[in-house]
C-alpha cells in the first residue's frame, strides 16, 4: 500500500510540475503530459544507474490512463465552440468529403477509361 501512495503522489507532483512549465511558456499541457508519461512510465529508459520507472503498477497506469482520457475530453469540451464550428463548416466539410470524393473520382475515371477504351499513354496524361 505504501508504494501505491508513493506512485500516486509522484504522478500528481510530476503533473503539477508539467502544468507549471506549460503555463510558464504559454503552451498546451497535453504534449507535456504525453512526454511525461513516456519518461516515467513502465517503458521508461534506464540511463546508467538512473532508473526512470517511477510508476510500475499496471492498475495505477490503467487508472491514470482512463483519467487522462476523461480530462482530455473535458478540456476539449471547454475549448469547443458552436460558433467556431459553424464558421468552419466549409473547411470541415472539405476535410471530410475530400478523401471520399477523391476515391469516387478515381472510380469514375476508371469507368470512363473502360467506356472510352483509352490507351495507357492517354490515361497517364489525363490522370
Amino acid at each position: 500500500m505504501d508504494h501505491l501512495v508513493f506512485e500516486v503522489g509522484t504522478a500528481l507532483l510530476l503533473v503539477a510540475i508539467a502544468a507549471l512549465i506549460a503555463n510558464r511558456i504559454k503552451f498546451s499541457i497535453i504534449p507535456f503530459l504525453i512526454v511525461l508519461g513516456m519518461i516515467v512510465g513502465p517503458h521508461a529508459p534506464t540511463i546508467g544507474i538512473i532508473n526512470l520507472k517511477f510508476i510500475e503498477s499496471s492498475e495505477i497506469i490503467a487508472f491514470f490512463g482512463r483519467m487522462g482520457v476523461l480530462f482530455l475530453l473535458f478540456y476539449l469540451g471547454l475549448e469547443f465552440s458552436i460558433g467556431k464550428l459553424i464558421k468552419s463548416g466549409r473547411s470541415i466539410a472539405v476535410a471530410i468529403l475530400g478523401p471520399l470524393l477523391t476515391k469516387e473520382s478515381k472510380r469514375i475515371f476508371h469507368i470512363l477509361n473502360k467506356i472510352f477504351k483509352w490507351k495507357k499513354s492517354e490515361t497517364k496524361q489525363r490522370g
